[in-house]
């Protein structure tokens, strides 16, 4: 047990541990179906390995998320599965966010359930990008998912990334800070979630900034904006309003 852990589990105020004595394999490959290896970590305890089966799959890096759902809960009476999507850390292949992850969802519980140690009950958790990855597979993954825990995510990301059909910057800018920042170590992680929302705000200015130049030289009429999707059902009077709007930065 790392003092990492144990500090974890009394900031969560979690049940005292079965056990201590936790076995990591780590980098086993997981085939999708394209033939790309995705890997991932492996806990469990010592002297138990029939039991529950956690799976987390994350693009955030596997070594931070490792101390919290690797440990924490093969501590606490289950073996747990910590896998990169596609494209992340050693995982193979490119990672395009929320594209492939019904796929390589289910290759990968169809793995799990390959194994000698899994004793057929699959659970699922995970926040944000972490529990889309569920919902992914929540209808086709079969009687062995017997639970998922998700938090601060959703079944879709469209409506929160383009409100009204526009682009929502900041919420994208945030979302790849925090990637970024947990492949490194956990204090990293720390400090760049202090600074992230300084940070933010001075990149989005000067996006602002620039977007004030460039609507200085084409005037009251907008064509388009830095990702924005405007559809073709709009009106053009919406289109006006935009640009006034935008023109008052």
């Amino acid at each position: 047990m790392s003092v990492i852990s144990r500090l974890l589990a009394a900031l969560y105020k979690l049940p005292k541990a079965d056990t201590y004595g936790i076995v990591m394999e780590k980098a086993l490959e997981i085939p999708g179906k394209d033939g790309m290896i995705m890997r991932c970590d492996r806990y469990y305890p010592r002297n138990n390995q029939k039991l529950p089966t956690l799976l987390v799959r994350t693009p955030y890096g596997r070594k931070n998320l490792g101390m919290v759902y690797g440990n924490l809960f093969a501590e606490r009476g289950f073996q747990v599965i910590v896998q990169s999507c596609r494209g992340t850390d050693d995982s193979e292949g490119t990672h395009t966010p929320f594209r492939g992850e019904y796929e390589d969802g289910m290759a990968t519980v169809e793995w799990i359930k390959k194994q000698a140690w899994f004793d057929g009950r699959l659970c699922m958790a995970g926040p944000s990008y972490m529990g889309y990855t569920q919902w992914a597979v929540a209808k086709d993954a079969g009687e062995v998912l017997k639970a998922i825990s998700t938090s601060v995510t959703s079944s879709e990301f469209y409506t929160p990334i383009h409100p009204m059909h526009t682009f929502s910057f900041e919420v994208f800018l945030q979302w790849i800070q925090i990637t970024e920042s947990l492949k490194g170590s956990f204090a990293a992680y720390v400090k760049s979630m202090m600074l992230n929302k300084k940070d933010s705000k001075r990149l989005l200015g000067i996006c602002r900034l620039r977007m004030r130049i460039r609507l200085s030289a084409v005037g009251r009429q907008v064509i388009g904006m830095i990702g924005c999707r405007i559809r073709k059902q709009v009106i053009p009077g919406m289109l006006l309003r935009i640009s006034e709007r935008m023109l008052k930065w």
